[in-house]
């Protein structure tokens, strides 16, 4: 695929542009570290919401947590979350949904719909406490 010279400006190219792609850093994190999550999102969605088995919270009953991401103007975003001590080391799975929320302001309802999925595997590491050092 040619992507034409941008003159040094941030350019997506027009057939990306309604691909949803996430991508998250450190592939492998261990337990109680951080990961940073990079999103990208068709311009009709204006909210994201990224869910995973490695960032239940302490104390929680829920073994599935979802955390939520605004969105620029052109579908992108990134933000930082946490890996769980209590998460289990091996392969979990980071799913993120991109949607459209609408409000009716008059009666205060939401309408979500969804416009695109992306997922990617995750790998969580034991924790160490070599890893602070």
């Amino acid at each position: 695929m040619f992507t034409p010279f941008t003159r040094g400006r941030n350019h997506i190219p027009r057939l990306l542009r309604k691909v949803p792609s996430l991508r998250v850093l450190p592939f492998d994190p261990r337990q109680a570290s951080h990961v940073r999550i990079f999103v990208h999102c068709p311009k009709t969605a204006n909210h994201a919401l990224i869910g995973s088995t490695a960032f239940n919270l302490k104390g929680s009953r829920r073994i599935y947590r979802e955390v939520g991401l605004g969105l620029s103007n052109r579908g992108l975003g990134h933000r930082a979350a946490s890996i769980s001590y209590y998460a289990l080391p091996g392969f979990h799975e980071v799913c993120l949904k991109c949607v459209k929320v609408t409000m009716n302001l008059r009666t205060r309802i939401r309408h979500i719909r969804v416009v695109g999925r992306a997922a990617v595997p995750l790998i969580v590491r034991r924790f160490s406490i070599w890893q602070y050092f």
